[in-house]
C-alpha cells in the first residue's frame, strides 16, 4: 500500500510540472505590472481581451522551440561524425549524408531562431 502512496505523489509532481509551462522572458509580467492591471478597469478588460492571443503567442513559441531543440540535436550529431570522421573513422553512407545536409540544418536553425527571436519581442 505505501507503493502506491508513493506513485501517487510521483504522478502528481511529475503533473505539476508538465502543468507549469515555460514563459520566455520577455513575455513574463512582473508584480509591478500585475498591479496596475488589476487596480484599472479598462486595462483588466483588454488583457483579457488579448488574453487568446497571448495564448496563441505561446503556443507558436513553444512549437518554434521545439522545432529548434530538434534541429540543434540533428546540427550536434553532424558535428559528432565529423568528429569521428577528422579522427579516422569510417562513415557510412547515412552517415555521410548526414554531413552533407549540416550547412542546411545550421540556416534552418538560423531561421526558427531568427522566428521565435521575433514571436517573443512582439
Amino acid at each position: 500500500q505505501h507503493i502506491g502512496a508513493g506513485g501517487d505523489a510521483q504522478h502528481t509532481v511529475s503533473a505539476q510540472k508538465k502543468a507549469t509551462k515555460h514563459v520566455p522572458p520577455a513575455a513574463r509580467v512582473t508584480a509591478a505590472e500585475m498591479a496596475s492591471t488589476s487596480t484599472s478597469a479598462p486595462a483588466s478588460t483588454s488583457a483579457s481581451a488579448s488574453a487568446p492571443v497571448a495564448e496563441v503567442d505561446d503556443d507558436q513559441a513553444r512549437t518554434l522551440e521545439k522545432k529548434v531543440r530538434a534541429v540543434k540535436k540533428k546540427v550536434t550529431s553532424c558535428a559528432d561524425i565529423a568528429a569521428k570522421k577528422l579522427s579516422g573513422g569510417a562513415l557510412n553512407a547515412d552517415q555521410e549524408e548526414k554531413l552533407g545536409k549540416l550547412a542546411g540544418f545550421q540556416s534552418e536553425m538560423d531561421a526558427l531562431e531568427a522566428q521565435l527571436v521575433a514571436l517573443t519581442a512582439a
